[in-house]
């Protein structure tokens, strides 16, 4: 559940030191494959 969390933060935000740059990728390439139907 931690996970999800960690995708509310907006892009534009500071990323917390505490993610791991392997975490990162895998939520923008989720979120590339994810269409924008909440916006």
């Amino acid at each position: 559940m931690e996970l999800n969390k960690v995708v509310l933060p907006d892009p534009l935000g500071p990323i917390s030191p505490t993610i791991e740059p392997c975490s990162t990728f895998r939520e923008i390439f989720s979120l590339a494959l994810t269409p924008p139907k909440y916006l």
